[in-house]
């Protein structure tokens, strides 16, 4: 696993784990935004929190597969990087696109995704996203 300075989040939110994403991750409190459940989200594949990549997954939009798996490729990748190019929010609808920075053994890498969430009881839900090449 790769190994992170958790006195800064990896999200990059400039904040420390503890008052950045853990609270996400350990159900204290929900995001609310979407640009805040990428954050969670970034920061549990870095950590491979699969529940909580999981557990913020729409029901009806997740891969029927085991939490653990959910971020199994990720034990070789360090995320590098979190960089939001824009979010936006019509009603219980959203978007965020962004670019992950990352590094895999020597070779460094960048996914750029528009990501869509839902809203639902209150809570806001990643759904699918579109690669941008």
């Amino acid at each position: 696993m790769q190994k992170y300075d958790l006195s800064k989040c990896p999200c990059g939110s400039g904040r420390s784990y503890a008052e950045c994403c853990a609270g996400l991750h350990n159900g204290t409190r929900q995001a609310e935004t979407p640009l805040e459940l990428l954050r969670g989200r970034y920061t549990a594949y870095a950590l491979l929190n699969g529940d909580y990549i999981k557990a913020s997954w729409h029901p009806d939009y997740c891969p029927n597969m085991p939490a653990r798996l959910m971020v199994a490729d990720y034990k070789k990748i360090k995320l590098t990087g979190l960089i939001v190019i824009r979010e936006e929010i019509t009603g219980d609808r959203g978007m965020v696109e962004y670019q992950a920075r990352l590094r895999i053994g020597a070779r460094f890498d960048c996914i750029h995704e528009i990501a869509n969430y839902v809203k639902t009881e209150g809570k806001w839900y990643y759904t699918d996203g579109e690669l941008v090449r």
